[in-house]
């Protein structure tokens, strides 16, 4: 529970909580606590909590919250590869990348929500060609090893860099 705990120190929307029943043994008659470890999510708005009934690891905990919470964390507290990648657009970046860098494509990018990064690659990827992606995943990876940035910062610049490699992606498989 203490790497779980430290996987979600950083993200507002998750509380890890541990419990000793030992010394406080009301609880396991307050909720029912019959094996041990019991491991429950509470979610806000919601009256019942859900059980976690898989293989009680660290990583398997954290998928599990993931699922739930809509968080994307990895065991070591970083966002995932996953974090801030959206799926619907993946056809509109290749076609960006093979089809010719053409300024329709960016409209098309404009017109969905949460976009605003990858319309912002798009275009300096116009100005300053294909290495721009490159270059600039070097640079946010340095940041991101540097232990300099705030939590927010990471976290950002984690997202950032997931888009730059689903641009990269098309990239390698094209050149």
């Amino acid at each position: 529970m203490r790497e779980v705990a430290e996987a979600f120190k950083y993200d507002d929307r998750v509380q890890i909580v541990a419990n000793d029943v030992d010394l406080y043994k009301f609880y396991n008659w307050d909720f029912d606590l019959k094996s041990f470890p019991d491991c429950r999510l509470y979610c806000k708005d919601e009256t019942d909590p859900i059980t976690f009934s898989g293989k009680k690891t660290a990583e398997d905990l954290i998928d599990f919250i993931n699922d739930y919470c809509g968080t994307q964390r990895g065991l070591n507290g970083r966002l995932n590869s996953e974090a801030g990648v959206i799926d619907e657009v993946s056809q509109i970046v290749e076609d960006y990348l093979t089809k010719g860098k053409k300024p329709h494509y960016i409209s098309d990018m404009e017109q969905v929500e949460g976009t605003s990064y990858y319309v912002w690659v798009m275009k300096t990827i116009a100005e300053k060609g294909n290495d721009f992606i490159f270059t600039e995943k070097k640079r946010l990876n340095d940041m991101l090893n540097s232990n300099t940035l705030s939590p927010d910062k990471i976290d950002e610049f984690q997202v950032r860099l997931n888009i730059l490699s689903v641009f990269a992606s098309y990239i390698d498989e094209n050149e």
